[in-house]
Parts: C-alpha cells; sequence; structure tokens
C-alpha cells in the first residue's frame, strides 16, 4: 500500500470510525485537562494531524495494540473496536 493510498484510507475514516473511539476510550485521560503520561490525544482533529506527531501514534499503536491502554480498570474496546483502531493507526503512519 502506497503512503498516499495509506493516507486517503485513513482520512477517509478517521471522524467516522475512529474520533469517536478516542473520544470514549482516550479523551478523558488523554486532554488537555489530564495529559496523562505527557499524551494529548483530543488535538489530533483529523486524519493529517497524526503526522505531526508520528511519534504519539507509534506509542498509541504499541500500547492499544499490547492492550496497556486504556487500563483494566477503565471501559475496555470490543475486539472489533480496537482491531480497527490499530488497523487505521497502522494505515496512517
Amino acid at each position: 500500500m502506497t503512503s498516499t493510498r495509506a493516507e486517503s484510507t485513513a482520512g477517509s475514516n478517521f471522524q467516522k470510525d475512529i474520533r469517536p473511539l478516542l473520544e470514549t476510550y482516550c479523551t478523558k485521560c488523554h486532554s488537555p485537562s489530564r495529559k496523562k503520561g505527557g499524551v494529548d490525544l483530543s488535538r489530533f482533529l483529523d486524519s493529517g494531524a497524526v503526522h505531526t506527531d508520528p511519534k504519539t501514534w507509534e506509542t498509541t499503536l504499541a500500547q492499544v495494540r499490547d492492550r496497556i491502554m486504556p487500563p483494566e480498570n477503565k471501559p475496555q474496546p470490543s475486539a472489533e473496536e480496537r482491531d480497527r483502531l490499530v488497523t487505521w493507526i497502522e494505515g496512517a503512519l
């Protein structure tokens, strides 16, 4: 998959499929007001924003893929939601 195609795929699904997952499972702890671990995921408003900070998204990918995030005591995405997020981040990067 070429980089342009990955960006296009990522961009076409971000608002509909990815942003709601981030809002549900991530931004309560990773926002300007909380910024746990120094991470604010709420600032990424579209797929293009991912390219402004790939290190954050590489870390996010590893944490979500390895089931470190969200922590056990927080609501968990379904297997399908987690897979969707992991696949999207991989494509965007």
